[in-house]
């Protein structure tokens, strides 16, 4: 996943929790059907990391890659939440058109609810960071 850091480290070892927050655009979009709001991730079986770098319209390697799996993002649970999931997301034209913009792919329900503690989405956040390795 190739996401902006707004930090001073621009290759660190591990991602910041603020790197798994939900941009505004991301706030913007939510799944139709779920409601919740999704952080775009690419998966690295259909998607190369040069790929993802073209789809973003960012230059090779002038941002750190992470990887997470699948699998531990779904085990990931927090308070009376349920756990986090990933979901195939298409993305829009002329993007969805480019080599490897089928990998496209969103973790969803990351976004602090109304009223929910701030400790929850932290936590949230906080497992996402530590399942993350970078690539």
């Amino acid at each position: 996943m190739a996401r902006k850091r707004n930090g001073i480290a621009a290759f660190p070892q591990r991602p910041r929790i603020e790197d798994f927050e939900p941009s505004s655009t991301e706030k913007a979009k939510k799944v139709e059907q779920s409601g919740h709001v999704i952080i775009s991730v690419f998966d690295n079986t259909r998607t190369s990391i040069a790929q993802m770098f073209v789809i973003r319209k960012l230059e090779i390697l002038s941002r750190p890659v992470f990887a997470l799996l699948v699998e531990l993002i779904s085990m990931i649970r927090v308070a009376d939440r349920e756990p986090l999931y990933v979901v195939r997301d298409s993305l829009p034209e002329p993007e969805c058109l480019l080599p490897g913009a089928d990998g496209h792919c969103g973790i969803g329900d990351l976004a602090h609810r109304r009223g929910e503690l701030r400790e929850n989405i932290n936590a949230l956040l906080s497992r996402l960071v530590d399942a993350a390795y970078p690539v």
